[in-house]
């Protein structure tokens, strides 16, 4: 019994979090990739080039490669993942509240 109410305390936190980040998904993927692949492209910089070429042109476009990369997979599947999990709960909801 426990683990049910854990689980839909779970539900209940996503579901309040989702419905505020779900109203702008430009937004959303900007800030979510900015908080990942910014600081894993100076990790990967820092460890391939070195400190004295953290600002060179090779270090600037594997920072763009990252970021491109990753706010693809934001945008695209993320995002729609968290999208049907909420459009799941809300369903799931709606047929309880009946």
């Amino acid at each position: 019994m426990k683990s049910k109410e854990y689980y839909q305390k779970l539900n209940i936190k996503f579901m309040s979090y989702w419905k505020i980040k779900r109203e702008n998904k430009l937004k959303y993927v900007i800030k979510s990739t900015c908080f990942f692949a910014i600081p894993l492209s100076l990790v990967l910089g820092v460890s391939i080039f070195g400190t004295k070429e953290l600002l060179s042109t090779k270090n600037q476009i594997l920072t763009l490669t990252t970021f491109i990369v990753y706010g693809l997979y934001v945008f695209f599947i993320e995002y729609r993942i968290n999208e049907k999990r909420y459009q799941k709960l809300l369903k799931e909801q709606q047929n309880f509240d009946q």
